[in-house]
């Protein structure tokens, strides 16, 4: 016979848990179309601006960038915003608000503006969460969860290439060694139409002997990578003229193994019944929260990165793709079951079963393609670069004027029906020293609404000759 064990907000490992597992769940809600991870989650304030363009993702424009010697680095502003917010994460404060900890689970890196609102999302969140939700749904109007097939992979790298072959004192040959985090989320949610309905109604809205459901497939991958790669830079020569400044084809290729410290998959369901007067029912079976969990804490794989293209005059092209091949093996992977019996008693207690051990699992996500072009003039450069990942196609256009100590950007992005602009500037503040910022738009909250973001970062410029 199984085991069944009940959690309190006292037993605080178990519990924990629960709410690290509902987190990842639904944390996938609050992104729009991937926008948060093509374009936030860069660490250079100068793609953020561009709307992404030439980030971490385009292996081309990171190769390029490599062969120019800039470095940049995050400023946290979002880790700061959340220290000073942090009582909204501990579920024992009178503070804690778990849709804006989902937003800072969107994006923890970039200050946003209006994260300390509070609304019908979070009420209906915390009420799920605690078993006290209130009988009558139209408390919750206004709160309208979308259905949503979404990912995103995180994976900048940093390292250097070692020189193989020089000549005439440029690099053309090398071997490339980096590193850096892997980080996928991808999410499956449907919303029950009524539910949608009732949500949407301007008015009191009541359906008698009904039954909502919203189901939600998250999974979530934590790994470094470690790179090895080759880079080939070959100068182009024009007929009957010297080689050309800059004037470069570029390859670059990266096998990168990936060490994995943590596998998350959840599969969550939530089910909400009423009875004949259009209020939501008590029983257990009419009202539940269940959700199966599979984790994992190692795990091993490969994944591959080529890209190439041609630096020409004040033209650039180029063409990459990421995450080739890609796979993970986790290992011993263990699966519990969480259920929380009545959702409107006020009686938080979780029962979870035992773990059950289920084996190896292989994970492999879908390659992302990019093609860019882009014009440098000596004040001012244009932009635009094409991508698809996760089954999303986006299109991004930019501009940038440059000043002997300032530079300014603008940006706006388009995915499916969605235009969202970005900008941003940099200030010289040292001969080798720059302030990059940048603003952006968003929609990364449960209600959709647009929200403006701050990131920022410094960057170390390579010595000019």
């Amino acid at each position: 016979m199984p085991f069944h064990s009940q959690v309190s907000g006292d037993a605080s490992p178990n519990l924990r848990a629960a709410i690290t597992v509902m987190a990842l769940s639904l944390s996938m809600c609050l992104v729009s179309e991937s926008l948060l991870f093509a374009q936030a989650w860069d660490v250079d304030a100068r793609a953020v601006a561009l709307g992404g363009i030439g980030g971490s993702q385009n292996v081309f424009t990171s190769t390029v960038d490599e062969q120019r010697g800039d470095h940049s680095i995050v400023v946290p502003l979002g880790l700061i915003q959340l220290l000073l917010d942090r009582d909204i994460l501990d579920f024992r404060s009178p503070q804690f608000d778990p849709v804006r900890a989902l937003e800072y689970a969107a994006d923890p890196i970039h200050f946003t503006f209006g994260r300390n609102r509070s609304d019908a999302g979070a009420l209906f969140v915390s009420g799920v969460r605690n078993g006290a939700l209130q009988p009558d749904l139209n408390t919750y109007r206004g709160f309208v969860p979308a259905d949503i097939v979404a990912g995103g992979l995180l994976t900048p790298k940093w390292g250097h290439t070692f020189s193989l072959q020089k000549r005439d004192g440029e690099v053309r040959q090398g071997l490339y060694v980096g590193a850096g985090p892997y980080l996928s989320l991808q999410t499956t949610l449907r919303v029950d139409d009524g539910l949608r309905t009732l949500l949407t109604s301007g008015t009191q809205a009541y359906q008698p002997n009904a039954h909502f459901s919203i189901a939600d497939r998250s999974l979530g991958q934590g790994a470094a990578a470690f790179a090895g790669g080759y880079r080939a830079h070959f100068p182009l020569r024009r007929k009957g003229s010297a080689t050309a400044s800059g004037d470069a084809t570029y390859l670059a290729v990266n096998l990168n193994y990936l060490r994995g410290f943590h596998y998350e998959d959840v599969d969550l369901r939530l089910g909400l019944g009423t009875d004949q007067r259009g209020l939501l029912a008590p029983s257990a079976q009419a009202s539940s929260l269940g959700f199966t969990r599979r984790t994992a804490g190692s795990g091993s794989g490969f994944a591959l990165d080529i890209a190439t293209g041609v630096t020409f005059d004040r033209f650039e092209f180029g063409v990459s793709a990421s995450n080739i091949a890609n796979a993970i093996t986790w290992r011993n992977v263990g699966e519990r079951n969480y259920s929380l019996g009545s959702l409107t008693s006020g009686n938080r207690l979780f029962t979870v079963t035992p773990v059950v051990a289920r084996g190896d699992v292989r994970v492999a996500l879908p390659a992302t393609y990019r093609g860019n072009a882009s014009y440098r003039g000596d004040r001012w450069s244009a932009m635009a670069e094409v991508a698809h990942d996760f089954a999303n196609a986006s299109l991004r256009l930019g501009f940038e004027e440059r000043f002997r100590r300032a530079e300014l950007r603008g940006a706006v992005s388009n995915y499916g029906d969605t235009w969202l602009p970005s900008g941003g500037f940099s200030l010289q503040i040292a001969p080798r020293f720059w302030v990059d910022t940048a603003m952006f738009s968003a929609t990364a909250n449960i209600e959709r609404r647009t929200q403006y973001s701050l990131a920022m970062s410094v960057r170390i410029a390579a010595r000019r000759p």
